[in-house]
């Protein structure tokens, strides 16, 4: 058994996609929406009894490696190494120094060490610098949380040997500090780049630290506020949310998340008791954060700044929220309040909460404000970028809803509103794209994306059947008979003894991925060997009519030769014998 066997052995797939995707049981299966591409209709499936995953949607599918590798954009051995980590698995030593995972994974288990030792060291400069631990202090982080989140403190460059020769007690060697962007290379030497700051480790959504954000706090400081890592393979701040996967759990159980712009935001948050909080990495929240958290939540709650920077960047959320399965209401703080400054204040948001207003009236309410003292230029400009965001929706009543909002907040007749709307819609159109505004939703890939053939069927039912095919001959039909890919499998199937784990090891990616999508059809309830009976007679039914004209036509085609003619009937009497006996003929 070598390490991938026995690593998915002592795993359960439902437990780990479960962390990356909100499913509900379906019969035997588990069903969720794609992790993989916004979709409106679910079309991600699990088989728990078989280990296997399939999204119909974009025809991913396979075990519980494949989808960790998928999910984390890594390779298999490092999927491997991550699941072993995280769910605390005892490899055997005589498995582990076989399966190469530690060379081939050095890469990621290399980084996140690096990153590890350096928030460790920063974390001991906090204790030791009063000035800076009386700033966290200062702004309300509790000791329990400073230890929680590893918080830290990055001193002057001159101390970058300290760090190095700590990192080297630790295992980690200048190279890899330098690979890790902990410590950089400059024109007079190496340096310290988050020199001066109090350090945020920031962990990817597989628990791991994988780079850090670093705050100005000195008096006189007139650095730029925030510097984060650079992005690069281990670290993507657009794909990043500071406290994700601390988070995670708590946004799975309440079925929604909180969304604040910086780490301090978040902190105070959670410290607060609101633990489903996550934080962009001082960037504008992207289409990938927001797939991140439709996996866990329906709703999304955004609290940013009350100043005009907090409200413009809700401003621009608004045209992503409706791409994805969220539904984004925005929390108004005060203009001279930030979430950390409130949570402090009041000890709660609950207040703001009840005022949460959907991001769309949001949006209307903030374009329109102060309406009658623009110009006209810019009142048409307002009225369109509402029109323009509107024509994304796919909702046709919500976009009528929605456009009588703006008659009434511009003073201005619905009918007059209404044709404007249906100008930008074809403005639309006549650029190539595609017209939603009162033609229905567009229609979105799911399981009508891959068309179900009889083939297919009886293939997904044959993989239920315990023990196989009790029928021989009927075994024998389908594997001569079954269109291909479905023919070959089902050889493989009978030669791996009908167990699937050594069935589904020995196929290659594409033919894992073709059983993934047939393990996860949903039979419907019925009992796979009713379904195999009538699935059978179907494809027998099928092939004797095609087995009729194909005969008809080769006779007429073959060569006069007796042996020819011979060998064509033969095979045309084997099957018209076969039927005879199952009364198909």
């Amino acid at each position: 058994m070598n390490l991938f066997e026995y690593v998915k052995q002592h795993v359960s797939l439902l437990d780990v996609v479960r962390e990356y995707v909100a499913l509900k049981p379906a019969g035997s299966y588990w069903k969720g929406f794609s992790p993989f591409k916004h979709e409106k209709t679910a079309s991600f499936t699990v088989s728990p009894h078989k280990g296997i995953y399939y999204c119909f949607s974009t025809g991913n599918g396979g075990d519980v490696i494949d989808f960790v590798s998928k999910m984390e954009n890594c390779s298999p051995l490092e999927a491997v190494d991550h699941l072993v980590k995280r769910y605390g698995i005892d490899v055997p030593a005589g498995i582990r120094s076989t399966s190469g995972s530690e060379k081939s994974g050095i890469s990621s288990a290399t980084h996140a060490a690096t990153c590890t030792v350096f928030a460790q060291w920063c974390a001991q400069q906090l204790s030791k610098n009063d000035l800076a631990a009386r700033y966290v202090q200062e702004r309300g982080i509790a000791p329990a949380m400073v230890t929680k989140c590893m918080l830290g403190y990055c001193p002057s460059s001159k101390y970058v040997e300290p760090f190095l020769a700590y990192a080297r007690q630790n295992g980690i060697l200048t190279e890899e500090a330098l690979r890790a962007h902990v410590v950089a290379e400059g024109k007079y030497g190496l340096y310290l780049p988050f020199e001066e700051r109090i350090i945020f480790p920031i962990h990817n959504h597989m628990g791991s630290i994988c780079g850090f954000g670093g705050r100005v706090f000195k008096p006189g400081d007139d650095r730029p506020k925030y510097y984060n890592s650079q992005d690069h393979e281990k670290f993507n701040k657009k794909q990043i949310l500071f406290g994700f996967y601390a988070a995670k759990k708590a946004i799975q159980a309440t079925g929604f998340a909180y969304l604040v712009e910086g780490y301090t935001d978040c902190i105070a948050m959670v410290q607060a008791g609101y633990e489903n909080c996550v934080a962009t990495l001082g960037t504008a929240c992207t289409g990938e954060h927001l797939v991140t958290l439709a996996r866990h939540a329906k709703q999304l709650f955004v609290a940013y700044d009350g100043d005009e920077a907090g409200q413009n960047a809700i401003m621009r959320l608004a045209g992503l929220c409706w791409e994805y399965n969220l539904e984004l209401l925005v929390l108004r703080f005060p203009s001279a309040e930030d979430p950390a400054s409130y949570v402090a204040k009041y000890k709660t948001i609950d207040p703001v909460k009840e005022q949460a207003q959907p991001i769309l009236q949001f949006f209307i309410q903030r374009t329109t404000h102060n309406f009658f003292i623009k110009s006209v230029q810019e009142k048409l400009a307002s009225i369109r970028a509402i029109l323009e965001l509107l024509h994304t929706l796919h909702d046709p009543l919500q976009q009528d809803l929605l456009m009588q909002q703006v008659a009434i907040a511009c003073d201005m007749s619905y009918a007059v509103v209404r044709q404007e709307f249906l100008a930008v819609r074809h403005r639309f159109a006549s650029g190539g794209g595609v017209s939603v505004g009162g033609g229905g939703a567009v229609p979105m890939p799911g399981n009508s994306g891959e068309r179900l053939t009889l083939e297919k069927k009886i293939f997904s039912v044959i993989l239920n059947l315990s023990g196989g095919i009790s029928n021989t001959e009927d075994e024998d039909f389908l594997i001569r008979y079954l269109a291909e890919p479905y023919s070959s499998l089902l050889l493989l199937w009978r030669d791996s003894g009908y167990g699937f784990d050594v069935f589904f090891a020995s196929l290659t990616p594409e033919q894992q991925q073709v059983v993934s999508g047939a393990v996860c059809v949903d039979g419907g309830g019925e009992k796979p060997e009713l379904q195999f009976a009538s699935l059978l007679a179907q494809v027998q039914q099928k092939q004797w009519k095609i087995m009729v004209n194909d005969v008809k036509m080769r006779l007429s085609q073959a060569e006069r030769g007796a042996a020819a003619t011979q060998q064509i009937l033969a095979e045309f009497n084997v099957l018209k014998a076969y039927l005879i006996r199952r009364g198909m003929v």
